[in-house]
């Protein structure tokens, strides 16, 4: 068992802060993590310890949450509704959960995808009397559901190890440039038409309208200097509507390099959206919200076009946010390009150590 993993970003501060978890409380160990549904396990585990409130092993502590873990996900696999409520509305006010069984009291917070952060402590035998008990561990509950919505919502959507099959697959295209914008690699395949707005001009990449040129360049620059930044860019398309393309930052020794990602005409939209919304586990009504916002639709424009009233619209919108961690519709964008930069950047790292 595995007690060392991290919880959040900072796991020293976290070790701090269940140490003290544990002194206030004055129980003799504190446990957290987050506990996979699907695998029925526990994961990220972090704990604390305080001998002098008494002997209980981390392991046996660990060992009654999973138990009591496991009927929680057995009793939610076939919940009972109350009429009219989907599964997501009724999740929405049960959390958290808290139980005093098997000889520890658990809670247990909203699920993060199939996670859920849960704390655990053994229960003393007058915790009916300490009602400051169940508030310090609320406190908690609150630290862990915080480091799994981040380490979550921060983790690459793509395999590293399947990214040049999948970008093959889903076609996309990508330049490897230095900081003048010179290309290392060329990866359009056949988006190379005069009709195409990428432009290759003496060795510089460029696009054809100047607004969008010095966006590029602007963003070129960020990923390239000491800031290392990633951005989303608009290119308009001659045939269609305007597409996004990311520029992330692409170290190689001490040449400053970026990558430049973009949609070809050739993309399979479908499976990109498909696998993102899976990865923040968004529901069927939720995921055609997504789409359409992908498409570039306000509310009023999805109301019309998914045949619903604009204030189902925005609650269906409210949902996919929340899930996301996003604020509006521009970042739910911006999050979604930035999603597909680990599919290219595997295979622009190979393409820049190829010699010239």
């Amino acid at each position: 068992m595995d007690c060392k993993n991290n919880v959040g970003q900072d796991s020293a501060s976290f070790d701090e802060f269940m140490t003290m978890l544990c002194k206030t409380a004055k129980v003799p160990c504190i446990v957290c993590g987050h506990f996979d549904s699907e695998l029925k396990a526990l994961r990220n585990i972090r704990a604390a310890r305080i001998a002098e409130f008494g002997s209980v092993s981390t392991a046996e502590l660990v060992n009654l949450a999973t138990a009591r873990l496991s009927v929680f996900a057995a009793l939610r696999s076939k919940p009972v509704l109350p009429a009219g409520l989907s599964p997501d509305q009724s999740d929405a006010g049960r959390f958290p959960v808290w139980t005093r069984q098997g000889g520890c009291i658990l809670g247990v917070g909203k699920p993060v995808s199939r996670l859920y952060p849960i704390i655990a402590c053994l229960r003393p035998e007058d915790d009916r009397l300490r009602p400051d008990l169940h508030e310090l561990l609320g406190i908690g509950l609150a630290h862990v559901a915080q480091a799994l919505a981040q380490q979550v919502y921060a983790r690459p959507v793509w395999p590293e190890g399947l990214a040049e099959t999948t970008l093959r697959m889903l076609a996309i295209g990508y330049f490897v440039v230095n900081a003048q914008a010179e290309v290392v690699h060329d990866g359009r395949g056949d988006e190379c038409g005069p009709d195409q707005p990428w432009l290759v001009a003496n060795g510089r990449l460029s696009l054809r309208v100047e607004a969008e040129r010095a966006a590029l360049h602007a963003a070129i620059a960020d990923a390239t200097s000491e800031g290392l930044a990633a951005s989303i860019i608009s290119v308009s398309h001659g045939d269609g509507p305007s597409r996004m393309a990311a520029v992330a930052p692409l170290g190689r020794g001490d040449r400053g390099l970026a990558l430049v990602l973009f949609e070809s005409r050739r993309t399979n939209h479908s499976a990109l959206r498909d696998h993102f919304f899976r990865a923040y586990a968004l529901t069927r009504a939720e995921s055609l919200t997504a789409q359409e916002v992908l498409n570039g639709r306000s509310p009023n424009e999805m109301a019309e076009v998914m045949g619903l009233s604009v204030a189902t619209v925005r609650s269906y919108l409210k949902q996919v946010l929340a899930k996301t961690g996003t604020h509006r519709q521009s970042e739910l964008i911006s999050l979604y390009y930035s999603s597909i930069l680990p599919v290219g950047a595997t295979i622009a790292r190979a393409e820049a150590r190829r010699p010239a």
